[in-house]
């Protein structure tokens, strides 16, 4: 990836991570709030392959972790969203050739996020109960894929703006 592509990256992400606890976290909407950033992960992820979305990860976990309100231990989001990024990336999904199976891909990466970060603060910072895992699980996956509905053709424009490359796990010959 230039540097160009690099530079979106870390501009959308910082975006998201002001736009998410200003906006989208004082949204009185049932269960979860909406989270920007995993979907942005995900879609830079989807484009780029493992690499670029373990990157874009670690980098929106640092951003989360250095913005207030922050989590008790640095590096928890980093860990869990580059965990994410880069399976979300292994898996390949290409956003021309299906619509829906990047949504479905965004829902259980949005799933699997809760539970990893979850498992994370139960296991560093003090046991948490589950009391009302299901519910946020469900509404996360839901508000995911409906934003992952717009965020990904965006990203996708974005990158296509920047001019042509391969994903980063792709062969140059």
């Amino acid at each position: 990836m230039n540097s160009a592509r690099w530079f979106a990256v870390v501009f959308t992400i910082f975006f998201a991570v002001l736009i998410q606890p200003i906006f989208l976290a004082r949204l009185n909407l049932p269960g979860a709030t909406i989270d920007l950033i995993v979907v942005l992960v995900c879609a830079w992820a989807i484009l780029k392959g493992p690499i670029v979305g373990a990157t874009t990860g670690f980098l929106a976990g640092l951003f989360i972790d250095l913005v207030p309100p922050t989590e008790p231990v640095l590096g928890l989001n980093s860990l869990a969203l580059s965990v994410v990024g880069f399976s979300v990336g292994m898996l390949g999904v290409k956003p021309s050739k299906s619509f829906f199976r990047p949504l479905l891909v965004v829902a259980f990466a949005s799933v699997v996020l809760i539970l990893l970060r979850a498992t994370l603060i139960s296991i560093f910072v003090s046991p948490i109960a589950f009391s009302r895992i299901f519910e946020l699980l469900i509404t996360q996956a839901i508000y995911s894929s409906l934003l992952a509905v717009f965020v990904i053709p965006l990203i996708t424009w974005l990158d296509r703006k920047l001019g042509p490359t391969l994903r980063s796990d792709e062969l140059r010959i």
